[in-house]
């Protein structure tokens, strides 16, 4: 009896290595087919990623001149910005003398005030000190002309199309 259980161990622990590993090679083999798939389809999209950014540089350092022009009319634009500003901010100031001398900003503006002169109203005479006192005149501020940043409008435009 002991024979026959050693013949049956012995056959429960033979094992066919060849038929063991040739599926593990397959599948070994399977996935090394795959990652040199994957290896050259990121070896194709780094090379279109490389040939693309040559190719946006290449029409970036084409255009150098049109985008430094464009720099510098934004700068311009930049300036031109700042002087309106500068410009509304003394014209604000002028107004607000103007009303506090004509004392209207107790009841009604200044534009409100102007605007009696135009409609058939009579004028209502605004509180605070008298009317005949001989005001400040006044000085028009230096302020931006458009023809001065822009040219002339006659001017043909030099901006390409």
């Amino acid at each position: 009896m002991v024979p026959e259980l050693a013949d049956d161990y012995s056959a429960f622990l033979k094992i066919d290595l060849p038929k063991e590993l040739n599926a593990a090679t397959e599948s070994v083999e399977d996935m090394l087919t795959r990652l040199e798939e994957f290896q050259s389809l990121i070896h194709m999209v780094e090379a279109d990623g490389f040939q693309a950014v040559n190719t946006l540089t290449t029409e970036i350092l084409g255009r150098k001149d049109e985008l430094k022009q464009l720099g510098e009319r934004i700068d311009g634009l930049d300036s031109l910005v700042i002087r309106v500003k500068q410009d509304v901010d003394k014209l604000e100031t002028l107004l607000s003398t103007a009303e506090a001398e004509a004392n209207a900003s107790e009841g009604a503006p200044l534009l409100k005030a102007l605007g009696s002169l135009f409609t058939k109203k009579p004028v209502v005479d605004l509180p605070g000190p008298s009317r005949n006192v001989q005001s400040s005149t006044f000085t028009s501020p230096d302020i931006f002309s458009a023809d001065k940043v822009f040219g002339p409008p006659d001017a043909p435009s030099t901006e390409p199309e």
